[in-house]
């Protein structure tokens, strides 16, 4: 993301010092986007449950994602584009520290929910890795310039698995948490 603001702002022909300093501004807002994802996660899933909340969540992070990187055109659209794909990329994290302990019982509640989030680790490493190659292999088939963007678009895909597993999980809104469960 910080690459797509630095590649709108250089485009905008500003000095070296510029860029930086919008690529710092940009990376704000995202945080700040992701803050509003992680305070708003949870009451919804109190709401409406966690798999609903989930669905919501990743099909926005679905659809802002390549929204972002494809029509943020200027610095101030991708500001406000990339801190709505903040909020749905960065709010489905606070689900997973109420629902992963939810689905096991307590005496292996702690290494359930480390397992959870360090699979997710290990699955999620290459990304960036993916990104770069992405980037260079679109350098052939994307416009001038819109690399990034492209790449940005593709991997924001990987979004859509969720829809794979989410019908499987089990709702455990109102769960009460007991020595069994």
């Amino acid at each position: 993301m910080n690459a797509r603001f630095g590649e709108l702002l250089r485009s905008q022909g500003l000095a070296p010092a510029d860029v930086t300093r919008g690529v710092r501004v940009g990376l704000i807002v995202l945080n700040i986007g992701n803050l509003a994802g992680f305070l708003s996660f949870i009451p919804l899933t109190n709401r409406m449950g966690r798999r609903t909340a989930f669905w919501v969540f990743h099909a926005g992070a679905l659809i802002s994602m390549p929204v972002a990187y494809l029509y943020s055109s200027d610095y101030r659209t991708a500001l406000a584009l990339f801190f709505v794909a903040g909020l749905f990329t960065s709010g489905i994290y606070s689900g997973y520290t109420i629902y992963f302990p939810e689905l096991f019982p307590t005496r292996i509640r702690a290494t359930g929910a480390s397992f959870c989030y360090n699979v997710g680790r290990v699955v999620a490493a290459p990304g960036p890795i993916m990104m770069g190659w992405l980037i260079g292999a679109l350098g052939r088939v994307a416009p001038a310039g819109q690399q990034i963007a492209y790449a940005g678009a593709v991997m924001a895909s990987v979004y859509a698995l969720a829809f794979l597993v989410i019908p499987f999980l089990p709702e455990t809104r109102g769960l009460e948490l007991t020595d069994d469960h």
